[in-house]
């Protein structure tokens, strides 16, 4: 009866351990690959489980102070004293949101939970104090904070650097009620920055508030991989074989590896995130008493051409007059339409406007073109209006107009014979597709078509005498 009892004894002790050994091994581990970082850096977190658990982690609880830039998972199997380990790593790539003492949340996976951590992120200029400004730097200004609404802004963003980014990636200027144009491909020069050289990447944009008052441009984000310093390579690779280097040897020997490009594979690179200045603009409203529409720019012209050159005007024959508005400082977008005042005795025939923007050094030139058939219905002396643009001159800071001289001309009488003018052609339908012949229509050889090749399946002309004659030997034999 004793022997029973230990025995029993024994069974649940071993029960329990095992239970204990369940309920440890079932926990969700988590670690930061560091605890005080700058602003303009990421941070590695790694999730491991004991390989029991199947799903994700539930990652929701980050979004409040941390950007998920990219995430992984590995499964990896160790033998020690002749057992078999295995279990699961994830690893997220996190970019802080804020400065200051952050706190990495407690994660969820299954029944598991992980530990809260705490990360401490200093601004970029407390992390470099005291010493040389840092390898990478983001540089953003705009040209005119207080700008008229729809005026131009020029917008710069600057990448200087003192080392290699890979894969860089610098987003566009954003902001509600804005509208922008890139100024040409990207300028690269050579500048000086407290004593030290950097190479300069700089990309100019035209910025067009569409409202007045306080407008905001989100600052411009950077994100690159860069190169990690040796000092920081040999703790990753001893991390990845347990503590050896098997390419300690060939280090000292030859002063580096032959996998030294091989970055991706030992962990060599890091994710850099830079964030530069949120830039606001105080946004000037239209002043009181100008023209509507409103034409912010820094200079408008307005010029027409004729076809045929020079124009020559008979009864009942079209003659085109195009007239082109070219303005310095704005979009195509924002051009308006010119008032053409109808002419008793000329009937007129506009065309689609035409527009165009291009960049001109620092600034757009956009073009608007509208082309109309001016058909006088009699011969007789005609006077053309006046065509007129106002606008406001950004560089004067005033109102101007901009003006085409009314024009006079003399319609000659119709040629003899010539018929009345038709008016212009109605815009045609296109014509409908028709349908393709079927195999049996007239005209057509009598093909069959194949399933699945968009038709009926037909037999062959030759099938049945084939198949009768089969039937009538089977039946002889």
């Amino acid at each position: 009866m004793r022997t029973t009892r230990i025995r029993w004894t024994v069974v649940l002790l071993i029960l329990c351990l095992l239970g204990a050994h369940t309920a440890l091994s079932a926990g969700l581990e988590a670690r930061l690959d560091r605890t005080r970082i700058s602003e303009n850096e990421t941070v590695t977190l790694m999730l491991r489980d004991d390989g029991s658990l199947g799903e994700a982690p539930d990652l929701a609880p980050l979004q409040q102070d941390f950007d998920v830039l990219s995430q992984g998972r590995s499964t990896r199997m160790q033998m020690h004293n002749g057992r078999t380990e295995s279990w699961h790593e994830w690893q997220l790539l996190l970019a802080p949101k804020r400065t200051g003492k952050l706190t990495v949340p407690a994660l969820q996976l299954g029944a598991a939970v992980s530990q809260p951590l705490t990360l401490e992120v200093v601004a970029a200029a407390q992390a470099a104090a005291g010493d040389a400004p840092g390898p990478v730097m983001l540089e953003v200004e705009v040209s005119d904070p207080q700008p008229y609404v729809q005026g131009k802004v020029i917008y710069t963003v600057r990448v200087l650097t003192q080392v290699q980014l890979r894969q860089p990636q610098l987003s566009d200027p954003a902001g509600n009620e804005l509208l922008k144009e890139r100024l040409g491909e990207d300028r690269q020069y050579e500048t000086s920055r407290n004593g030290q050289r950097y190479r300069v990447v700089e990309r100019r944009y035209a910025i067009f508030p569409q409202r007045s008052g306080e407008l905001r441009i989100a600052a411009p984000t950077l994100t690159a991989q860069v190169r990690e310093p040796r000092k920081q390579q040999r703790p990753q690779r001893d991390r990845l074989f347990d503590g050896r280097d098997p390419f300690a040897d060939i280090d000292r020997f030859f002063g580096s590896t032959p996998f030294d490009d091989m970055d991706s594979l030992f962990g060599r690179t890091r994710t850099l995130r830079m964030r530069g200045n949120e830039i606001i603009l105080e946004v000037q409203p239209q002043p009181a008493g100008t023209p509507t529409p409103w034409l912010p720019a820094e200079s408008v012209a307005l010029n027409e051409t004729w076809s045929p050159d020079p124009p020559r005007f008979r009864a009942g024959e079209p003659v085109t007059r195009i007239i082109a508005i070219t303005a310095q400082g704005v979009s195509a977008a924002q051009l308006p339409d010119l008032a053409t005042p109808d002419v008793a005795g000329i009937q007129q025939y506009p065309d689609k406007p035409r527009l165009q923007t291009r960049v001109d050094g620092d600034t757009l030139v956009a073009q608007k073109i509208t082309g109309a058939a001016l058909v006088p219905s009699r011969a007789g002396e005609y006077t053309l209006p006046a065509v007129e643009l106002h606008w406001w001159d950004t560089q004067q800071n005033r109102a101007r107009t901009t003006r085409l001289p009314e024009r006079t001309i003399e319609v000659e009488p119709a040629a003899a014979g010539a018929a009345a003018p038709a008016p212009p052609p109605l815009p045609q339908p296109a014509p409908r597709a028709q349908p393709e012949p079927s195999p049996g229509d007239a005209g057509h050889c009598g093909q069959s078509v194949a399933p699945g090749a968009g038709g009926a399946y037909s037999q062959p002309t030759g099938f049945w005498p084939w198949l009768t004659a089969v039937f009538a030997l089977a039946w002889l034999i």
